[in-house]
């Protein structure tokens, strides 16, 4: 009885927690992006294969490596609905609001938050807690601390161009 309780709370567990072992890692982002762009220029005509294969490779889409795999998930999601002008010239705003709107905070993001935007403040801009939680919940952990950083620069013009040039390269 004890050995099948340990085994449910585990199975209970790893079902919750995406970490736990076997689990395969996530898609990457530029593969979901791609993904669901793709399928939604195959249902307007296009070639799904010659799409993705064009996608994945275009240089241009080397930022998404910065967005977290699950907003990329939704993104890719979105895109396949989307009509057949959008698909081929977007802009792809309003999958990118879903992928805010649907993507909780991860625990990186939460920390990050209260002193960025203290920093923020303290350069004469209002980015409160909040609006960095739901604004800036699509980067991954390792783009956020590139934030960070821009955030310990001497003044705050040079934060400003460090966090320019860190959003201008995504």
């Amino acid at each position: 009885m004890v050995k099948g309780a340990v085994l449910l709370a585990v199975v209970v567990i790893c079902g919750g927690v995406s970490s736990c072992a076997g689990d395969p890692p996530p898609r990457p982002s530029v593969e979901s992006f791609c993904d669901g762009a793709c399928q939604g220029a195959a249902r307007c005509g296009s070639s799904y294969q010659a799409c993705y294969s064009g996608c994945v490779s275009d240089p241009g889409n080397a930022s998404l490596g910065s967005t977290r795999p699950e907003a990329a998930e939704v993104v890719g999601d979105c895109l396949t609905t989307l009509d057949c002008q959008t698909i081929f010239n977007g802009p792809y705003d309003a999958c990118w609001a879903k992928a805010r709107a649907q993507t909780a905070p991860s625990d990186h993001l939460v920390a990050f938050c209260a002193p960025y935007s203290t920093n923020a403040f303290e350069c004469g801009y209002w980015f409160s807690v909040e609006d960095c939680q739901t604004k800036l919940n699509i980067w991954t952990d390792k783009f956020l601390d590139r934030l960070a950083a821009c955030t310990q620069m001497a003044s705050c013009a040079d934060t400003d161009a460090c966090l320019e040039a860190t959003f201008g390269s995504n």
